[in-house]
């Protein structure tokens, strides 16, 4: 192999992360406890963190910081940079980001830390990941959903480091696209307070038929990832680092699977695929260490399916005490030590020398110590070589053992154990000083000036409503009202071909449209775009609603129309604004986990607003009804009960392969036009996802009355406000 493949494992402490270097990491990936997606993990706080710098340093590994939350305004202004200037300067290895803005924030202000993009950033092909590039990462995390030769086409088009999940806990969701524990509970898997709902029951019913009860109904529950059999087909998709999940789980679990890991990547970088086999015995180990009934080797090999699932609740497993202890004892209570060469230099008359030289993670660094005093000729007893060479080994507590020793000591010295240890003591000191200062950084003053942004010119002062249409009879009822101004037309309401009859249906009325790209932009999305593209083009539309940055590329440049970035594409602070308006963008949506004085606080000049809804708490590549029913490449609308009898409605895309569950409730801001009116959109949207004809005529009339001509607000039905008025932490 031409390249050095990095073992990644995960800590959730410090201690944790002790025992996984002693297992074989290469490097470990650890959050502190702020804008961590582990939030409720043992994360450590900056003394800590920058002991764990030093220690990872000390043994030649990596250490990387996990901030892959989305950062508010506040956070961003106040909180990152103090958090972050530490840490930099002890030699932090590189940050694992998701926001936007944040990336932009640390290319600025730490321009020498590398930048490396988090799953959560839901990077699913080479345009996106040349957007990270562009913006300054250097690695990527792409989404856990892709193939191997998807993966592939990122590293030969974009030349970045790929860094992939090989072991752990696998989401339903596509990562950093799941509101599930936000909306039912507050709990934002983008804030790292994820409470995992997709590993609870469900019953699910098509058509009053019941697909699965609360015995099977573990649908949205995947199996552990495992992927020890593939690592070469892995390797040769062009991963360079092999990610290990599990920052939430026990120092015996990241040590025990890293140690597997670090034996089989040994192996293949020995002897290569040809004699690559695993043994049984471990495939065992790592069922032991932890299973949710059994493993699948995940996305890497399809696109989708049952077997992935556990469908029942994961059986009770005994754990395997004399594997834990076997750990405990090789890896958590057994420090690290890493190798050094000594050489020293007893002659009479002469000062004591000792020089210590590591080699680590490819480097060497050598210390060289000279006493003061000098070595003297013997009167009584001469120190004899063993027992001098013994005495100097003794490196207990300093993280260094000797792997060599030699030097000269000539007959007859004197040499008092005394004297022998501190010389030991002021090597190793001086070698962990010029060791670590090799990693050490002087904040600069200096950071990377950009050209100002040339704003989009205001538009006219005043709300208008747009829609999002997913249905023909939703659009005609869209078409009738007098108080739209723009329709968003799912791009699966019809065939390219019939687009040209919306479009101009639309302008009739006098109305813009756009057409609303999916959600997630994969191989599928693709070739359909590239076979339609000429007839998209031509069809008339004033815009594009993206919601994926893989499709960016391939609209930006289609003349005539303005780009309109998703909630789903996070502007979650003005940095985040920025970016995507430099990107193209002509207007950002309001994200929907940002409560009112949030959104003040970041602006939302020239924004969408999303006022009426059900908002998607999942967008998946897995399918409810390809796993509960048969893939007929139709779409069907499934019905997702959970255990407090809330029914979600779940769709699927053929034409994309997505699965989507929305929530139970619609969002309605009906009864907030004070609070809209002060915040000042340029529009208002109401999403439309089940609804029927008379429903969405019902919701458009209430919302044209209320904000466009002053009538009192009456609400109709259940709904929810969403996070506008309690956010999320």
């Amino acid at each position: 192999m031409s390249k050095k493949v990095e073992l990644l494992a995960p800590a959730g402490s410090f201690d944790v992360m002790k025992a996984c270097i002693a297992a074989g990491a290469d490097a470990v990936y650890m959050g502190m406890s702020r804008f961590s997606a582990r939030a409720y993990a043992d994360n450590a706080g900056t003394e800590d963190y920058i002991k764990a710098i030093d220690y990872a340093h000390l043994h030649g590994k990596k250490l990387f910081l996990t901030i892959n939350t989305l950062f508010k305004e506040q956070e961003l202004r106040d909180e990152l940079d103090p958090m972050l200037a530490p840490l930099y300067e002890a030699g932090l290895d590189g940050v694992i980001v998701q926001d936007t803005g944040a990336m932009r924030f640390v290319r600025t202000h730490f321009p020498r830390l590398p930048l490396h993009v988090s799953t959560q950033a839901v990077v699913t092909g080479p345009e996106s990941a040349q957007f990270y590039k562009d913006l300054g990462a250097v690695r990527v995390v792409p989404a856990r959903e892709l193939s191997l030769p998807e993966i592939r086409a990122i590293y030969d088009k974009t030349g970045m480091e790929i860094e992939c999940f090989v072991h752990g806990a696998l989401c339903y969701c596509y990562s950093g696209q799941c509101l599930f524990s936000s909306i039912v509970g507050g709990r934002s898997g983008n804030r790292g307070r994820c409470a995992q709902p997709c590993r609870m029951a469900y019953e699910v019913t098509a058509d009053g038929r019941k697909l699965a009860d609360k015995k099977n109904g573990y649908v949205l529950s995947l199996k552990d990832l495992n992927t020890i059999a593939l690592l070469p087909e892995i390797l040769e998709a062009g991963v360079c680092s092999l990610k290990i999940e599990g920052r939430m789980k026990k120092a015996e679990y990241a040590a025990g699977v890293t140690s597997i890991y670090r034996k089989y990547l040994d192996l293949y970088e020995k002897n290569g695929k040809k004699d690559y086999r695993v043994d049984p015995r471990d495939e065992k180990k790592l069922f032991d260490l932890f299973n949710r009934n059994g493993f699948s080797d995940g996305y890497y090999t399809r696109q989708n399916g049952k077997e992935m699932l556990t469908l029942k609740e994961a059986a009770f497993r005994e754990e395997n005490e004399a594997l834990s202890e076997f750990i405990r004892e090789n890896y958590i209570r057994r420090e690290h030590q890493a190798p050094v060469r000594g050489y020293f230099e007893f002659r009479a008359g002469c000062p004591y020398v000792l020089t210590l030289t590591a080699e680590l993670d490819g480097q060497e660094f050598t210390a060289c110590v000279c006493s003061d005093d000098t070595a003297e000729l013997s009167t009584n007893r001469a120190a004899d070589r063993a027992s001098v060479e013994k005495q100097l080994k003794k490196t207990g507590g300093t993280g260094f053992t000797f792997n060599e020793l030699e030097g000269i000591l000539e007959d007859g010295l004197f040499l008092p154990v005394s004297k022998l240890n501190e010389l030991r003591r002021q090597a190793f000191s001086e070698l962990t000083d010029v060791i670590l200062s090799a990693y050490r950084r002087a904040r600069s003053e200096e950071s990377v000036q950009e050209a100002s942004l040339q704003e989009p010119a205001a538009e006219a002062s005043g709300l208008r409503l747009s829609v999002t249409v997913r249905t023909r009879e939703q659009f005609d009822a869209a078409l009738r009202s007098d108080g739209v101004r723009l329709i968003h037309l799912e791009s699966t309401v019809c065939e390219a071909s019939e687009y040209r009859i919306f479009t101009e249906k639309t302008h009739a009325r006098d109305k813009m449209i756009t057409l609303a790209l999916p959600q997630v932009f994969r191989a599928r999305s693709e070739k359909w775009f590239d076979r339609e593209k000429e007839v998209i083009e031509n069809s008339g539309f004033d815009g594009i609603l993206v919601r994926s940055l893989e499709a960016l590329s391939r609209v930006k440049q289609m003349p005539g129309v303005f780009l309109i970035s998703d909630h789903q594409l996070y502007a979650f602070n003005s940095e985040a604004v920025r970016e995507l308006k430099k990107s193209g963008f002509s207007r950002v949506t309001v994200p929907v986990e940002l409560n009112r004085g949030e959104i003040a606080k970041t602006g939302v000049n020239g924004a969408e607003m999303i006022l009426y809804g059900r908002l998607p708490m999942m967008v998946t590549a897995n399918c409810l009804n390809r796993t509960l029913n048969k893939c007929d490449h139709k779409a069907h609308i499934l019905s997702l009960k959970d255990r407090m009898g809330n029914e979600m409605p779940v769709t699927n895309d053929c034409r994309n392969c997505l699965n989507m569950i929305w929530n139970s409730l619609p969002v309605s801001l009906l009864d907030a036009e004070t609070d809209i009116e002060r915040l000042g959109p340029a529009y208002g949207r109401l999403e439309f996802t089940v609804e029927n004809a008379r429903e969405t005529e019902d919701v458009i009339q209430r919302f044209t009355d209320t904000y466009l001509n002053g009538m009192p607000s009456v609400n109709s039905g259940e709904f929810t406000r969403g996070h506008f008025r309690r956010g999320v932490e």
